[in-house]
């Protein structure tokens, strides 16, 4: 079987051949790389060639412009992808040398090998100058979790609040099906949950790792514009469940989610306004606007008698679905 890995790099010399050479170094050796390059300023774009040129696995990808933001690259590798599971290295990330192999092995001891699975390595997350370590194995927080056999429906549910990893191997046409979702800076995090909710299983792998460096310079630890467009992502993820007849009660846990993430960039850009100029402030409150004409509370039994909301006022209690009482109000809101 051949297993087709993609990355998508924008100025990542420095990461580059370490996530690289974890590829090359696999035990199993019949994969193919796809390598995105969005428009480099820095040595990335010559790095990769300088790997495609000793390696006829490696295909470079060159843009002509840049675009910022994974997903819209993440769909140019798929055009060049051929195997029968997909997997997605970070640029900055790694994975261990036996990886496809237990992969592989992992697959073939499935009784019904011709249905729609996704396979979830270890998740070893590590962050820059932090001792915020940590590592999900199966299902976070379950011991022994690695040998369950999730549905789709169930590894969606988990994957809200990320309990499972989402560097998975999924099946190629699953994701070229449904493609990568390219609004907002987060889009492929909507993908990756969508590719579970199509899935029939999700099982785990025990003895593998997909290691995940979070860099202090990624673009989700800047402070930019693009940090306040997310709001679409568990929108989306949210009319999903829906359209997928999903339990009521998951419905709103996502529900609940995008209030608490938008009154929390909210908090944030009000803490930070002064930063940025007022071209980029425009910017930032019209994504806020268009967030809160999206924000509908989902309600089930008693939420329609009292319920707690957060909104760009503050926090409330909202009574018979009518009267709102701010128990903490935003300065500057």
């Amino acid at each position: 079987m051949k297993i087709s890995i993609f990355t998508c790099c924008y100025n990542h010399e420095k990461y580059l051949e370490r996530c690289i050479n974890s590829i090359l170094k696999q035990t199993y050796q019949n994969w193919e790389l796809v390598c995105v390059d969005d428009k480099s300023t820095d040595n990335s774009l010559k790095i990769l060639q300088d790997f495609a040129k000793k390696d006829q696995r490696i295909k470079v990808v060159e843009k002509k412009e840049n675009s910022g933001m994974a997903a819209p690259n993440c769909n140019i590798a798929l055009q060049y992808l051929n195997g029968e599971f997909i997997l997605g290295v970070g640029p900055d990330d790694e994975i261990s040398e036996n990886c496809l192999q237990e992969f592989i092995d992992r697959y073939d001891s499935l009784k019904d090998r011709e249905i729609d699975a996704a396979i979830i390595p270890t998740l070893f997350y590590f962050s820059e100058n932090t001792d915020k370590n940590f590592t999900i194995s199966g299902i976070n927080g379950v011991v022994n979790s690695e040998d369950h056999i999730l549905t789709g429906e169930k590894a969606f549910e988990l994957s809200i609040e990320w309990e499972i990893s989402g560097f998975a191997f999924f099946r190629t046409d699953i994701v070229k099906r449904f493609g990568f979702y390219e609004e907002g800076m987060n889009g492929d995090e909507y993908s990756c949950r969508e590719f579970f909710l199509n899935s029939r299983k999700i099982i785990f792998l025990k003895d593998s790792a997909y290691i995940y460096h979070q860099i202090n310079t990624s673009i989700t630890k800047k402070l930019s514009t693009k940090l306040f467009n997310v709001y679409k992502t568990l929108w989306k993820v949210e009319i999903l469940a829906k359209r997928h007849n999903c339990k009521k009660s998951l419905i709103r846990k996502i529900n609940r989610k995008r209030y608490n993430e938008s009154y929390n960039l909210w908090v944030r850009y009000l803490k930070d306004k002064n930063f940025f100029n007022l071209s980029d402030q425009q910017i930032i409150e019209e994504y806020f606007e268009e967030n809160w004409k999206l924000l509908k509370p989902y309600k089930i039994g008693r939420d329609y008698l009292l319920r707690k909301e957060k909104d760009k006022e503050g926090k409330s209690i909202v009574l018979f679905n009518k009267i709102r009482f701010y128990y903490t109000m935003l300065k500057n809101a």
